[in-house]
């Protein structure tokens, strides 16, 4: 009789009725050899305690207490602590303390065991690089096979579902702009096409450069099409707009809101007494909107009605006449003493019959300054531009 069988005969004559027996295990999946020294379930013991999931209990923490001195617990003095608590408590029972400890051990290496494989698995998924974005990869920096460091990029997505443009706002400007405007968006490789877009954000920091302050403004562009990241455009903010109002074009409002008008004008009755205007034509004072590059709003002073004239000496250096010629003047005109040496006036090509251009069908001219000798008088022109 070896130790083993001895050991086997000794569990017969302690354990209670209830216990289990070494010599009654329905042994294991893999056949193998009795040990001539231990029983069944103290090789169970041993195997467990010389795993390599047991082994890492060393590495985790069970207490979180500073590890200093006595203080310091890990989950594998925990584990052996629990073990000799279950040994006892089997020996009061009289059940076999093999058995309980294997188990206890067993149970404590299978946690450890699930830990490092979630960790190994948490691990293959960093592998795995998820784009914080859905778009198109329209640049790609690595390849397979590549060496990469932390913070590197491996390739550049952009959501092309909308586009967003920058724009670096004037701060004499940036303080009539809000987030919601509507943004006309031009593109110079995409002709004959606009783009609307919407104002998104107004940063409050600025940058200076030159003695000059911008500020950068988002605007979004949902319809893209045609347009790419990168292009450059041109943007066009209203800041303010009218419909269905009287205007003007900016050459006619002089000294800061007064429009030249003829005499039998029906505005004329409210000329100022103290503007000295050309023979036929007064000046009547207006209150003026929003403008443009080209036209200024009059909210009161005029009607449709009226008759208004240009004063050259507010106008451009190209005298445009309705026979569609060009009068080269000097380009040092000077100023009568009547504060006006000529109202010229500029219509389209094809001259209405009365000689007038309605207001609503406003004309695009250009008109140059000349000379006192050159002028011409407001009685004298060719046309002049009706209102209405």
């Amino acid at each position: 009789m070896d130790v083993r069988q001895r050991t086997e005969e000794i569990e017969h004559l302690t354990f209670a009725p209830w216990a289990t027996f070494s010599n009654q295990s329905r042994g294991r999946m893999v056949q193998e050899e009795q040990d001539p020294i231990r029983p069944v379930f103290q090789r169970d013991r041993d195997r467990v305690r010389h795993c390599k999931a047991f082994r890492r209990l060393k590495q985790k923490t069970q207490v979180f207490l500073s590890p200093e001195g006595d203080l310091y617990r890990t989950r594998l003095t925990h584990t052996l602590e629990v073990s000799q608590i279950a040994r006892t408590i089997a020996r009061a029972l009289r059940l076999n303390e093999d058995l309980t400890e294997a188990i206890q051990s067993a149970a404590e290496s299978l946690r450890s065991a699930e830990l490092n494989m979630d960790n190994l698995q948490e691990a293959m998924n960093n592998y795995t690089i998820t784009s914080p974005i859905s778009g198109t990869i329209i640049e790609k920096n690595a390849k397979a096979g590549d060496a990469l460091s932390a913070g590197s990029d491996l390739c550049t997505i952009f959501d092309l579902s909308y586009l967003e443009m920058t724009l670096n706002v004037d701060e004499l400007q940036v303080s009539s702009l809000s987030v919601g405007q509507s943004v006309q968006v031009t593109a110079d490789a995409v002709p004959d096409k606009t783009y609307t877009g919407v104002v998104t954000r107004v940063s409050l920091k600025g940058t200076s450069n030159g003695g000059t302050t911008t500020y950068p403004v988002k605007v979004r562009i949902d319809e893209t099409d045609g347009l790419r990241p990168g292009m450059n455009a041109n943007a066009e903010i209203v800041v303010a707009q009218a419909k269905n109002t009287l205007t003007v074009p900016n050459a006619a409002i002089v000294r800061g809101g007064y429009v030249l008008v003829t005499q039998d004008s029906p505005s004329a009755v409210n000329a100022d007494p103290g503007m000295i205007a050309p023979d036929g034509y007064v000046y009547v004072p207006v209150k003026t909107g929003v403008s443009d590059d080209n036209y200024t709003q009059i909210v009161s002073g005029l009607t449709g009605n009226d008759t208004v004239a240009y004063d050259s000496a507010a106008a451009s250096t190209d005298t445009y006449y309705d026979d569609g010629g060009y009068y080269e003047a000097d380009a040092e005109g000077t100023e009568g003493e009547e504060g006006a040496d000529a109202a010229n006036s500029m219509v389209d090509e094809e001259e209405p019959e009365n000689g007038t251009v309605p207001a609503e069908e406003p004309v695009e001219a250009e008109e140059k300054q000349g000379s006192a000798e050159d002028a011409v008088n407001p009685s004298q022109a060719d046309g002049v531009v009706y209102l209405g």
